[in-house]
């Protein structure tokens, strides 16, 4: 079991601690013309994994960006700590922490997604640090598709909500063309204008969340 950190923007953190997102879509670094708009796996791929040519012909496998089913993922995410450790890197801020009951208790973490930062300095979510870190999620499926590929139930699954159908006790349950067209600006803002248009191949990674502050007021499961 390995584990790596994976970032999320604050509505994504705020999806997971709400159980709304159970799966997340990356773009794989290599593109496969050959995998159909269906997304179905013919072309470059053998037992669910792509794969290229290398340079001497010889089989060069894409590994799995974020691991395996069985892998650990810790959530980095925007952040702040009190107002005297602004100046502390992220590296040296453990060894500020407090004493208490003969054990060193790290400085308090303020979370972005869901606690008051108002008038402090915040911090970049690929700075946080392993301990910092409120949230782990286990891979529980992993596989690759074109970004087209998606369904209602997959944006349902990222933790989007539908604009337009959604309210109080109730959403659509079918393909929307609302929530379709939600996912794909919220992956435009992501990886920019026209990254939805291009269909790229994606790590679509399935996770259930193993911990993590489910409440503004720090209380866990």
């Amino acid at each position: 079991m390995k584990e790596r950190p994976i970032l999320f923007s604050a509505p994504m953190v705020r999806a997971i601690l709400a159980g709304t997102k159970t799966e997340t879509r990356r773009p794989v670094t290599w593109h496969f013309d050959e995998i159909t708009d269906d997304g179905d796996p013919h072309g470059p791929y053998v037992d669910g994994w792509p794969w290229r040519e290398g340079p001497d012909g010889e089989d060069v496998w894409a590994p799995p960006r974020f691991g395996v089913p069985g892998d650990r993922l810790w959530v980095r995410e925007t952040w702040c700590t009190e107002p005297h450790f602004d100046l502390v890197p992220p590296r040296a801020l453990l060894g500020m922490g407090m004493w208490e009951n003969g054990r060193k208790v790290p400085p308090r973490i303020i979370y972005a997604a869901t606690e008051d930062t108002s008038g402090l300095r915040k911090r970049s979510s690929i700075h946080m640090p392993r301990w910092a870190s409120r949230i782990d999620l286990e891979i529980e499926c992993v596989h690759v598709e074109r970004l087209h590929a998606i369904r209602c139930w997959g944006i349902r699954r990222e933790g989007i909500d539908c604009p337009e159908h959604d309210f109080p006790g109730g959403m659509c349950t079918s393909e929307c063309t609302y929530l379709r067209y939600a996912f794909a600006s919220g992956w435009n803002n992501i990886y920019g204008r026209g990254s939805w248009d291009s269909n790229p191949a994606v790590w679509v990674v399935t996770f259930r969340r193993m911990r993590g502050i489910v409440s503004e007021t720090g209380e866990g499961p």
